[in-house]
């Protein structure tokens, strides 16, 4: 893993407090919306995949205007999705077998079709 490369993303960041505009983050089924914060990890840790992900759920979770989505590092590439309504009631589950994902792990907000950053909304 580099070290550099997570500190980088890491104190990157902290800056990301709001946003000044969204970006589209198209996929086979359809798009999201990402803030700058969201936009800065898509492209910095190169997970697109993630998003792609979280959308790809979308069908199934059409009702919930609000879902945290939280990736975290279970082993040495092993990683865990989680998806939750925002009081602790589990909406999705999803092993990761294998991710290069620099990061131990990251939550994002989806608010309606708006993937944020906490520190964004």
């Amino acid at each position: 893993m580099n070290t550099e490369l997570r500190t980088e993303i890491n104190s990157s960041l902290l800056y990301f407090t709001g946003s000044e505009q969204l970006w589209e983050h198209k996929t086979f089924i359809g798009k999201l919306y990402l803030t700058d914060g969201c936009n800065y990890l898509r492209d910095k840790a190169q997970c697109r995949w993630f998003f792609d992900l979280i959308k790809s759920y979308q069908p199934k979770l059409k009702n919930e205007e609000f879902q945290k989505w939280v990736l975290e590092r279970v082993s040495d590439m092993d990683f865990l999705i989680t998806c939750d309504d925002g009081n602790d009631n589990i909406l999705v589950r999803q092993k990761i077998p294998f991710s290069d994902f620099p990061l131990t792990g990251i939550t994002v907000w989806k608010v309606d079709e708006v993937v944020m950053l906490p520190r964004e909304y």
